[in-house]
């Protein structure tokens, strides 16, 4: 993992820090996921299972992501068509939402 920068506090996580499963594999990736969080949103439409592993194993409130088959069971929110619009109508979809919450 490459640790966050301090000005745009983004992590920035690769293939090794997860193992063969896609389950968590560095002390770096197991501390960010103990840590508590309101939300985690998840980009990727795709339903890669290290994303998806990070999702239902995170400290959040709630979980966000696109409505894949196999992503299904690691979410709280499924926002998103998967038949039409791709990556920039799921963020619209999640601004529009989001917005509505507060």
């Amino acid at each position: 993992m490459i640790k966050a920068f301090p000005k745009d506090c983004r992590l920035h996580l690769s293939k090794f820090d997860f193992n063969t499963f896609g389950l968590p594999k560095t002390q770096q990736l197991k501390q960010l996921l103990s840590k508590r969080f309101d939300y985690f949103i998840n980009l990727n439409i795709e339903g890669r299972l290290p994303l998806n592993s990070i999702a239902g194993l995170t400290n959040a409130t709630c979980r966000i992501g696109y409505p894949v088959e196999k992503s299904i069971p690691f979410y709280d929110v499924l926002i998103g068509n998967p038949h039409s619009g791709g990556l920039v109508a799921y963020i619209d979809d999640l601004k529009h939402y989001l917005q509505k919450i507060g």
